[in-house]
Parts: C-alpha cells; sequence; structure tokens
C-alpha cells in the first residue's frame, strides 16, 4: 500500500454525487451480495449494507480532488479544440499512436499547417500521400484541428518529462 492515498481527479458533479446519497443503495446492494457470497450463511441487514456503502463512498470523496474546468460557455472555441481532441482520442489517436508514429515535433508541424491556410497540401509534414492528404475545413475547422493537434503535442512532451 502506498504512503499516501491516490487523490482522484474528478469534476466536481462527480463528486458531488459521490457525496451524496445518490449511489448509495446501489453499492449497498452489491455490498450486501459480496458479504453473502462465499461465507457460511449469514445476516446482512440492509443497515449493515447502507453502513458499508456510505464509508466506500466516503473514502472516494476523501480522495475526490476536485478538477476546475473552464467555464466552456465563455469560449466556445475551447469547446470547438476540445471536442475535437476527443473525438480524436475516440479514434485511438492517443499516446500509443502519437508517440509512435507522430514523435519529434510532427504533432506541432501538423498544427502549424492546419493553422496556416497558404500551405498547401503539398506542404503536409505528415506521411500522408495522395488522396490521403488532409483537407481544409474551412478556416474556424483548421483552426479547430490545429487546436486539438496542439493539445496533443502537449500531451506527447508531457509524457517525455516536461512539466506541464
Amino acid at each position: 500500500m502506498a504512503d499516501e492515498p491516490m487523490l482522484l481527479r474528478v469534476p466536481g458533479e462527480t463528486r458531488d454525487v459521490l457525496a451524496g446519497d445518490v449511489l448509495v443503495d446501489e453499492l449497498a446492494d452489491v455490498i450486501a451480495g459480496a458479504m453473502l457470497l462465499p461465507r457460511p450463511p449469514a445476516v446482512v441487514t440492509r443497515q449493515a449494507a447502507v453502513l458499508a456503502a456510505r464509508r466506500v463512498l466516503g473514502r472516494l470523496v476523501a480522495r475526490c480532488a476536485v478538477e476546475e474546468l473552464p467555464n466552456l460557455d465563455r469560449s466556445p472555441a475551447l469547446a470547438l479544440i476540445a471536442g475535437e481532441r476527443l473525438r480524436h482520442l475516440r479514434k485511438g489517436y492517443g499516446a500509443v499512436h502519437d508517440d509512435g508514429q507522430h514523435p519529434d515535433g510532427e504533432l506541432t508541424r501538423m498544427a502549424i499547417w492546419y493553422a496556416d491556410d497558404e500551405l498547401s497540401a503539398m506542404d503536409w509534414p505528415g506521411d500522408l500521400v495522395g488522396p490521403s492528404l488532409p483537407r481544409r475545413q474551412g478556416q474556424v475547422g483548421d483552426l479547430v484541428r490545429a487546436g486539438s493537434l496542439l493539445a496533443a503535442a502537449i500531451d506527447q512532451l508531457g509524457r517525455k518529462g516536461w512539466p506541464l
């Protein structure tokens, strides 16, 4: 066991749910079932299961560090960039792909390509050719992709040990 408990970085609403009674009944059912399985017949009261559930959730709450997210409604651009980055992650363009396929600043060069509308497909810094080359998405779309690629480049630098 570690010397200090691990802190979980969670949005505020997650911590609020853990601190409230929303999950108590469901967790109490799981705990009651687990208490009955491998042991000789025992009487597990609902009250005991609820108490155990509250203790488990209390420990989780104690380890939650609420992560403040920017107020995205004040920056639609930030919301667009975050959405694009999440879309890329869902498609598999995460650490393994980025570090294996795009080392040594290539993500940054790709972001610059999207941000500079004067560069042509022939200037693309990646290894794509022909019909696989990226297409322009319009000024806003290109800047959103550039922002997403810059976020990926920053993540990559963090994995290389740069302080974030």
